[in-house]
């Protein structure tokens, strides 16, 4: 991909560090979004506290909430960093060690299996490797990175469309028993488990693992 094309994708990206709250579910935005933060909690304590035990009790409730707020951020992040190491978004960013360059390059989904991050820096390290100005990108908004649904229903190629869908329409996919997963993928692809098509648990499970982060898989 051409410097000038890398870049031009760059910039339709939302930076790493709001990323993680974007690309989270709307239910999962929306209940973020509207929470208290601790800061407005204590203010709203302290306007009508006029004991001890009432200023006691305002800090209390600020701190569990600021605590809750870290908490949900943490997961947010964890869920974007599951999803680009999935493939499901990807990133590109200008690679600052061990060689520069001077055009975004895209970052290799193996990359965010536990990254170094510095968050409001857009900036992560990992393997050796270190890049900064980072950006996510949905790849279904990009031609070059789209993954039509192409070959027999039982294909690796469909398969491995079928599934990506899948994790694209529920981001919980790759949490579920592995038998309720290839039960969804047959559904999806239209075809019931016939011996010899593709089909069976144990073929697809090959593909979910491959398409899964493993620290996500359950048996």
């Amino acid at each position: 991909m051409a410097k000038n094309r890398n870049r031009e994708i760059w910039e339709t990206g939302y930076w790493l560090s709001a990323a993680w709250i974007e690309f989270a579910r709307t239910e999962q935005r929306d209940n973020f979004e509207t929470a208290l933060d601790g800061t407005t909690i204590f203010a709203m304590e302290m306007e009508n506290a006029s004991t001890t035990a009432e200023v006691f009790s305002g800090i209390q409730k600020s701190i569990s909430a600021a605590a809750a707020r870290m908490t949900k951020i943490r997961e947010l992040r964890k869920q974007l960093l599951s999803a680009l190491f999935a493939n499901r978004l990807i990133a590109l960013g200008y690679r600052e060690w061990p060689s520069t360059s001077a055009a975004p390059v895209k970052i290799d989904p193996d990359f965010f299996e536990n990254p170094d991050i510095i968050w409001d820096e857009n900036w992560a390290e990992a393997y050796g490797k270190r890049y900064g100005r980072i950006r996510v990108i949905d790849p279904q908004c990009i031609p070059e990175f789209s993954k039509p649904q192409k070959g027999r229903p039982g294909s690796g190629e469909s398969i491995i469309s079928t599934i990506d869908r899948l994790i694209r329409a529920n981001p919980n996919f790759c949490y579920l028993p592995r038998k309720t997963a290839c039960d969804q993928i047959r559904e999806l692809i239209g075809k019931p488990n016939i011996k010899g098509n593709g089909l069976s648990d144990i073929n697809l499970s090959k593909h979910i693992v491959k398409m899964c982060p493993k620290r996500q898989l359950k048996l």
